[in-house]
């Protein structure tokens, strides 16, 4: 019973959605932006309506079938919605507000952007762990 109210919820949520992009897009936004939000926007909406369904499963435990949907809808919406965020998006804004002409630059200079951003983030948060570690380790 309940995988059909969440098969169900997740059709109307999808309707919702689309409703909502068709409601509030700019009549000019390119389509792969579109579809970014679209994927961005129903995942995240999409958590609404698993994670009632994760906590009942984790206090009754009686229905194999609400396991399984929670099992492989959980990981997939958190990791979806995840790699949205840190590299998808970061990289299509990049790309969009790219000043050259031709797809094979834009994509070269986003490509480039991104690839700086996170190399700067990765020394940065490496350089704090090892500070973390330092001081842990002298406390001792």
């Amino acid at each position: 019973m309940n995988e059909w109210i969440a098969i169900i919820e997740s059709f109307l949520l999808l309707i919702f959605t689309i409703f909502l992009l068709w409601r509030y897009a700019k009549k000019g936004t390119p389509w792969y932006v579109l579809l970014l939000v679209f994927f961005g926007w129903y995942l995240s909406f999409l958590i609404i309506i698993v994670l009632p369904l994760d906590i009942y499963d984790s206090n009754v435990n009686e229905s194999p079938v609400v396991i399984k949907f929670t099992a492989v809808w959980w990981p997939l919406c958190y990791w979806m919605i995840s790699v949205l965020g840190w590299i998808l998006n970061s990289f299509v804004m990049t790309y969009s507000y790219s000043g050259y002409f031709t797809v094979k630059d834009k994509l070269k200079h986003s490509l480039k952007l991104n690839l700086k951003y996170y190399s700067i983030l990765a020394a940065i948060s490496v350089v704090f762990i090892l500070l973390i570690y330092f001081f842990l380790s002298a406390k001792n």
